[in-house]
C-alpha cells in the first residue's frame, strides 16, 4: 500500500491535491470491484478506507492536471497524471474511459505488487491519458463502446490487432500487454475458485489446485516434485509455486499464460514443467520468470549451428553470431558501414585493423579539457574473431548485408527453440554473462554499445581500455569453451589508456589541491578568512568522500549527518522532482572533518556573540539545523556554498579551476578501478535501477557492501594524503 500511496501523492504533505488524488483512486478501485469483480491485496485497504470520502464530483480535474504538469510530475507520477485527466465533454465514450481508468489503477497496483517494470507502467498510463487527443484517438476507436469484463476487452483488442496503424504497433502493445498481465494472473485478484470457473470465456483455461502436495490441471493430474539440496532457495512468485520450508523439496506449478484456449497438449505441459524443474536444480535459472532466457546448452547448440552456417556462406547466420558476441541487435549490425580508422564518427562502425574486422564504438562524450585532467579516448575496439572476420569483410565489401531477411531466418530457428528467440534476447546473452560475472555497469555499457545518455555512469567515470578489452575477451573465451570452437581467437589487449570522462583530475592535482587549501587555513590572519578556507576544505573532503554533484547548498543541514553510525543523507539534484536522495556511508576521515567543522562553528558562535550578535544568531541556526550547514562569511552575511562561490575560492587561494563535478568523476573512476561491488557503486552514486535501491527490501542489498565501499574510500583519501584539519586552533589568530 505504501508504494501505491506514494504514486498518488506527488505534492508536499500539506497540499489538498494529494487528498483529491487518493479520493479519485478510491473511487476507481471501487468501480473496478463493483463492475469487474477485481480486487488486489494492495488495493483492499483502499476499498475500506473511510478516512477519505471518495467525493469526486467537486474535484477540479483540469486544475489538478495543470498543477501536475506545471510542477513536472507527469513522468514520475504517471498514475496521478492519468487519474487527473478530465474526459468530461471531450468524448462521448465517458463511461468506457472511466472503466479504463479503473482498470488502469488495478494494473498499476498489480505491477507494483509483482515488482514489474515501472517504465511499462508509465507507457500504459500515457496510452490511457492520450486517448482523447490526436495521438491516441486511433486506440480509442479499437475499444468496445462498453466494457463488460477485462477478458472481453483483451479479446476484442487482440481481434482488432490487424487494424492497428503500422506506426502505432509498439504503442498498441504497450497498452495491451499490461492488461493481459492482469487477466492472465487472475489468481492474484483474490477471487474464489467458483468465481473463476463462472467465467464463460475462461472455462477452457486449466484450473490449478494444489492439495496434499499434488497439482491438478483441470480434470487431469500432473505433479512435479524435485528434490533439491538444502542450500538451494529458488526465488519464484507465490502464484507459481508451493514450497514446504520444512523439507528440501520444491513443487512447481505450470500455468499456460500464453494461450487462453489451452491449445498446448498435456504432454507439452509436462515436458515444459520438467525442463523448468531441471533448470532450477542445475541453478541455470533462479526463478520461473527466467525461463525465457537461453541455457548454456541452448546457447552452445545455437551458436555452433550458426557458426558453421556462416562458414558456409550464410550471411544472416554470420550476423547472428556477431550479435551474440557484441551484444547488439542484428538489425543494428546490418546497417553499420565500413570506415577507415582515421574517419570514424560517433556511434558504431566497422573498421579494418590488420587481419581483423573490429566493431568500433565512439562514445558521444566531451573532448579532453586541460593539463590538469587525465587524457582519455572515446573509441572502443571490439575485434571480431578471425574465423568470422574474413567472411564479414567480404560481405561488407560486396554489400550483401543490405538484403538480409532476418525475420524469416529467426522464424525457422524458433521452431527448435519453442519461440523463445528474438533480437533482444540474442543481444542480452552477453549482458547476462557480464552481470553474472559481477562486471561493472559502465564496462557492460561500453562493450554493448549503450550511450551515455541512457547510462550516466559512462559520463562520470574513466575505464581502462585494457579492462574493457579483457572483459570482452572473457566472454569470447566463455563461448569458445562452451561450444568447443577453437577458431574463436582474438589478439591480446595491451593498451592502458582510459576511455570515458574528460573530467578525471590527475592524482597529483588532487593532492596539491587539498594541501593548498589546508595551507590557506593555517595562514589565515582573521576569523572569517579562516572560516571560509575551512568551509572550502570541508566541502572538498565531503564531495570527494560522497561523490556529491555540484549543486547549490550541498550537505544542506547538520541533521543530515548521522555521525554515530557513520552515515549521511544527501539529495544532490537541484531538480528535486527526480529520485536523487539516498543514504551513504562516510569514510572516517570525512566523519572527523565534519566533527572538526562543528567544533569550529561552536567557537565561531562564541567569537561573534559580542562582535556581531546577528552573525552569531545565524551560526546558531546552522548548528541547530535551521539553515545551511556549510556557508561562507562575506561581511555581515552568510552565503551557502554554490559552484560559483567555489570557483571564487579557487581563485582566492591560487588553485586551477576544476569542473564542478570533478570529485564525482574522480571517485567514480577510482572505485571502478578498485573493482568494488557494482550494486554498491550504482546505489552510492544514485544510478541504481528500479527495484535495486539500497533501501528497497526486494533488492537484497547488504549494507556490508556499503561498509566495504567506505573502507575503499578511506584508503583512497589516505593515499592522497588528505587529513582532517581544524580551524582557528591551527592558525595564529
Amino acid at each position: 500500500m505504501n508504494n501505491l500511496l506514494t504514486a498518488l501523492t506527488p505534492f508536499p504533505v500539506s497540499d489538498d491535491e494529494n487528498q483529491q488524488l487518493v479520493s479519485l483512486a478510491i473511487f476507481y478501485i471501487r468501480r473496478a470491484k463493483n463492475n469487474f469483480q477485481i480486487q488486489l491485496p494492495l488495493t483492499e485497504q483502499f476499498v475500506n478506507w473511510d478516512e477519505i470520502a471518495p467525493e469526486t464530483s467537486s474535484i477540479d480535474l483540469f486544475a489538478l492536471a495543470q498543477k501536475i504538469r506545471k510542477e513536472k510530475k507527469i513522468t514520475d507520477y504517471s498514475l496521478a497524471a492519468m487519474l487527473a485527466c478530465d474526459f468530461e465533454g471531450v468524448s462521448p465514450h465517458l463511461q468506457t474511459l472511466n472503466d479504463l481508468k479503473a482498470l488502469g489503477v488495478m494494473v498499476f497496483a498489480w505491477y507494483l505488487a509483482t515488482g514489474r517494470s515501472f517504465q511499462d507502467l508509465k507507457k500504459f498510463c500515457y496510452a490511457i491519458r492520450t486517448m482523447t487527443t490526436k495521438k491516441g484517438q486511433w486506440l480509442l476507436k479499437l475499444i468496445p463502446n462498453s466494457i463488460s469484463s477485462p477478458d472481453e476487452l483483451v479479446a476484442a483488442l487482440e481481434a482488432q490487432q490487424s487494424n492497428v496503424p503500422f506506426g502505432e504497433i509498439r504503442r498498441f502493445k504497450e497498452f495491451l500487454h499490461p492488461l493481459k498481465s492482469l487477466v492472465d494472473n487472475r489468481s492474484a485478484n483474490g477471487k474464489s475458485e467458483q468465481q473463476l470457473s463462472d467465467k464463460g470465456d475462461r472455462a477452457n483455461r486449466p484450473h490449478i489446485e494444489a492439495k496434499q502436495g499434488k497439482i491438478w490441471f483441470g480434470d487431469q493430474k500432473v505433479t512435479f516434485l524435485v528434490d533439491l539440496p538444502e542450500q538451494i532457495n529458488p526465488s519464484i512468485a507465490q502464484e507459481e509455486q508451493t514450497h514446504d520450508h520444512s523439507k528440501p523439496s520444491l513443487t512447481i506449478e505450470v500455468d499456460d499464460q500464453n494461450s487462453c484456449d489451452n491449445r498446448r497438449s498435456q504432454t507439452e505441459r509436462e515436458i515444459r514443467g520438467q525442463d523448468i524443474a531441471n533448470a532450477i536444480t542445475r541453478k541455470s535459472i533462479k526463478s520461473i520468470f527466467d525461463w525465457g532466457h537461453l541455457s548454456g546448452n541452448e546457447i552452445s547448440r545455437l551458436f555452433r549451428h550458426q557458426f558453421y552456417a556462416a562458414q558456409g556462406g550464410n550471411v544472416t547466420a554470420l550476423f547472428l553470431c556477431i550479435s551474440i558476441l557484441t551484444g547488439r541487435r542484428v538489425e543494428d549490425l546490418i546497417r553499420l558501414k565500413l570506415k577507415k580508422r582515421e574517419k570514424t564518427s560517433k556511434g558504431d562502425q566497422w573498421v579494418v585493423v590488420k587481419e581483423f574486422i573490429c566493431l568500433v564504438s565512439v562514445l558521444n562524450l566531451p573532448e579532453n579539457s586541460g593539463d590538469q585532467y587525465v587524457s582519455v579516448r572515446k573509441d572502443i575496439y571490439l575485434p571480431i574473431p578471425l574465423a568470422l572476420s574474413g567472411t564479414l569483410r567480404e560481405v561488407l565489401n560486396d554489400g550483401r548485408n543490405k538484403n538480409i531477411d532476418f525475420s524469416s531466418h529467426l522464424s525457422l530457428l524458433n521452431r527448435h527453440f519453442k519461440n523463445r528467440l528474438s533480437q533482444n534476447r540474442l543481444a542480452e546473452i552477453s549482458q547476462r554473462f557480464y552481470i553474472q560475472q559481477g562486471i561493472q555497469k559502465p564496462i557492460i555499457a561500453a562493450i554493448t554499445g549503450q550511450t551515455a545518455k541512457h547510462n550516466p555512469s559512462l559520463f562520470y567515470c574513466g575505464l581502462e581500455r585494457h579492462t574493457v578489452s579483457s572483459t570482452y575477451q572473457r566472454f569470447i573465451n566463455y563461448i569458445k569453451t562452451l561450444t568447443h570452437l577453437t577458431e574463436l581467437s582474438l589478439p591480446e589487449a595491451k593498451s592502458n589508456q582510459l576511455i570515458g570522462s574528460n573530467s578525471i583530475a590527475l592524482d597529483k592535482v588532487v593532492q596539491q589541491r587539498f594541501m593548498t587549501i589546508k595551507t590557506a587555513v593555517k595562514n589565515a590572519r582573521n576569523w572569517h578568512t579562516c572560516h571560509n578556507a575551512l568551509t572550502f576544505y570541508t566541502h572538498e573532503v565531503l564531495s570527494l568522500a560522497t561523490g556529491h554533484r555540484a549543486v547549490g547548498s550541498p550537505f544542506e543541514r547538520i541533521t543530515d549527518f548521522d555521525l554515530n553510525h557513520g552515515q549521511i543523507w544527501i539529495c544532490d539534484k537541484e531538480n528535486r522532482q527526480e529520485q536523487s536522495s539516498r543514504v551513504l556511508p562516510l569514510a572516517p576521515i570525512a566523519q572527523n572533518q565534519v566533527l572538526r567543522y562543528i567544533n569550529h562553528l561552536q567557537a565561531s558562535q562564541y567569537h561573534y556573540s559580542l562582535l556581531k550578535p546577528e552573525l552569531a544568531t545565524e551560526i546558531d541556526n546552522s548548528l541547530s539545523g535551521k539553515s545551511d550547514f556549510l556557508f561562507f562569511i562575506t561581511g555581515d552575511k552568510l552565503l551557502p556554498v554554490a559552484p560559483n562561490i567555489v570557483t571564487e575560492m579557487e581563485n582566492l587561494v591560487d588553485l586551477p579551476n576544476l569542473k564542478g563535478n570533478w570529485a564525482r568523476h574522480f571517485l567514480y573512476s577510482k572505485l571502478i578501478a578498485k573493482d568494488c561491488c557494482p550494486h554498491a557503486i550504482s546505489n552510492f552514486f544514485g544510478h541504481a535501477d528500479f527495484g535495486e535501491e539500497a533501501g528497497n527490501p526486494f533488492s537484497h542489498f547488504s549494507m556490508q557492501r556499503y561498509a566495504d565501499l567506505a573502507a575503499k574510500i578511506q584508503s583512497l583519501l589516505t593515499g592522497l594524503q588528505i587529513e582532517k584539519t581544524s580551524g582557528w586552533q591551527e592558525t595564529n589568530i
